[in-house]
């Protein structure tokens, strides 16, 4: 009976944290870019693993426009976005914040390295005219 009893307790406590899951976003931006975030109405905090990476402003909304976050891309790397809402829901932003230079370079097999202030590029390219570009 009391291993009957111990089994109900741990359900019991493991239901309300089932509800509040988190929910996973994967985010791609550009240093310097910026994007804004839907949030819920009831926002009740934000956190950011790592604001030399990336960062967040809150913009509040009213009854007409709900709030949102505006993301900030700040150096390369990558780090995690959280807020939660009132009611303990999770949303994560898994957010990868790239060079500028390789937002500007199409999907290739081009091989990017930089560090010491420089940046070297190798690959191919199919044409001359698709290098130039």
């Amino acid at each position: 009976m009391k291993n009957i009893q111990t089994i109900t307790l741990a359900i019991l406590l493991l239901v309300p944290a089932l509800s509040v899951m988190a929910k996973e976003i994967e985010l791609l931006i550009n240093v310097k870019e910026q994007r804004t975030l839907p949030v819920p109405a009831d926002l009740e905090r934000i956190a950011v693993a790592d604001p030399d990476i990336a960062d967040v402003v809150v913009l509040s909304g009213n009854r007409n426009r709900p709030g949102s976050i505006l993301l900030v891309g700040k150096k390369p790397g990558t780090t995690t976005v959280s807020a939660w809402s009132r009611n303990r829901i999770e949303t994560v932003w898994q957010v990868r914040v790239q060079s500028q230079l390789l937002g500007q370079i199409p999907a290739t097999d081009a091989e990017i390295r930089t560090g010491n202030g420089s940046t070297l590029i190798r690959g191919e390219s199919p044409s001359v005219v698709s290098h130039a570009v």
